[in-house]
């Protein structure tokens, strides 16, 4: 009985329309009284089961003395009554489908949005590698941006910019480098590539924009700390911040002196 009540189910019955529909089979014809006592449904209910048995197509009635006689349909109906509810699901499988593309195509469309903490000396670097590996997927005419800060911030760090810098260059990829005034460091890395700028910053921590990254770092004193950000809009509102310092830093003019 419990395996054909969730076949039932199955098909689209409720618990109780299986209950009545089965009391009805084993009845065969029968007034509500004893379709409630054989279903083990409340007599205030069984109206509302059997209307929806009859809009199924799985039941009727009769009139006989003005008392309705109810009785069952032909199995048969059954199958009518599935094979319409395997023709729904399809259908429905069909509009989930299209709504899951519609999703998608959303969700790539969406910025990617990713956040990273590093910590200590080797977290540092392994950001700058990340960074690293995105160079490649830049834009060429989309300048690396580098909000700069004191030699005691990027001194622990120097060599490895060197190599980032290396990469840049062979990528052809432009940088605009914020510096405190430094002629020497300017020198460096000043070339066809890479534009230097001074102003007054007096900030330990570093940021900068790469691509869609957004970094900032902090190298002085104690445990070096990193975030780097993955974010378009991020990476978009501090390109304008730092554009807005580069149109009133002062052009760097390095000396050929060697530091």
């Amino acid at each position: 009985m419990d395996k054909t009540v969730t076949i039932l189910k199955r098909v689209g019955l409720s618990p109780a329309e299986a209950s009545a529909y089965l009391a009805l089979t084993e009845l065969q014809e029968t007034q509500t009284g004893p379709l409630c006592r054989r279903a083990g449904i409340a007599s205030s209910h069984i109206y509302e089961v059997l209307d929806s048995l009859m809009e199924k197509g799985l039941a009727s009635y009769r009139v006989q003395n003005n008392t309705r006689i109810y009785s069952p349909t032909t199995p048969e109906a059954l199958r009518e009554l599935f094979l319409a509810r395997e023709k729904a699901l399809k259908e429905e499988r069909e509009e989930v489908s299209k709504l899951v593309a519609s999703l998608e195509r959303q969700e790539m469309r969406r910025p990617e949005s990713n956040y990273k903490y590093y910590e200590g000396l080797q977290g540092v670097k392994a950001m700058w590698h990340e960074i690293n590996a995105s160079l490649p997927s830049m834009p060429k005419d989309e300048p690396v941006l580098v909000y700069g800060n004191t030699p005691q911030g990027y001194e622990r760090l120097y060599r490895f910019y060197d190599e980032h810098h290396k990469l840049r260059n062979k990528l052809g990829i432009p940088c605009h480098i914020l510096i405190p005034p430094d002629e020497a460091v300017a020198h460096k890395r000043s070339n066809k590539l890479t534009q230097v700028r001074f102003a007054p910053l007096a900030n330990d921590a570093e940021w900068g924009v790469v691509g869609e990254y957004y970094y900032t770092q902090y190298a002085v004193g104690g445990t070096p700390r990193a975030f780097l950000i993955h974010d378009a809009v991020f990476a978009k509102s501090y390109r304008d911040v730092f554009g807005q310092v580069w149109k009133h830093a002062q052009p760097a003019r390095p000396t050929r002196a060697k530091r």
